[in-house]
């Protein structure tokens, strides 16, 4: 009786935190959202890192062609008290397609001539980006993989 009990809570608490599965700044406002996307307009590219995911992860150069707030969905069911930033665009480094959400604590945009900063921090979110250089960092071409010169001076 204990077991069906306990088991039938953790199944209640499971259910009930779905929503909160979701990354630090990926289901987010609709204010924080509009916030997001209208700036990320006025960004050509934007850098795509999560040192805190993957230690593999690479940091990838998105060259964005679109960008918009819409309500998330996960498992069929769309929760309408969140939304999510979604990119359009193509990966710098091999062309290929990119189409998804976004967490703001792993986009960089930037800043300046030569610096980057998370987006989450640069829009006054609290969020932890969990990169070991100090923010703003100086945007270098040793920080990126396979890019081309057309790329890299495309950000000077």
């Amino acid at each position: 009786m204990l077991k069906k009990i306990s088991l039938s809570l953790f199944v209640i608490m499971l259910i009930s935190l779905k929503p909160a599965l979701a990354d630090q700044l990926a289901w987010i406002t609709k204010a924080e959202a509009d916030k997001a996307v209208a700036f990320l307009k006025s960004q050509k590219q934007i850098m795509l890192y999560c040192p805190c995911c993957d230690v593999n992860d690479a940091k990838r150069i998105v060259n964005v062609k679109k960008v918009y707030a819409r309500n998330p969905s996960m498992g069929g069911t769309v929760y309408k008290e969140y939304w999510e930033v979604v990119v359009e665009g193509t990966y710098a480094d091999d062309g290929s397609a990119i189409n998804e959400g976004l967490d703001l604590a792993y986009v960089y945009v930037k800043k300046g001539n030569a610096q980057a900063n998370c987006l989450g921090v640069e829009l006054g979110f609290e969020c932890d980006p969990c990169i070991d250089l100090p923010l703003p960092f100086t945007w270098k071409a040793s920080l990126f993989f396979k890019e081309t010169l057309d790329t890299l001076t495309s950000w000077v």
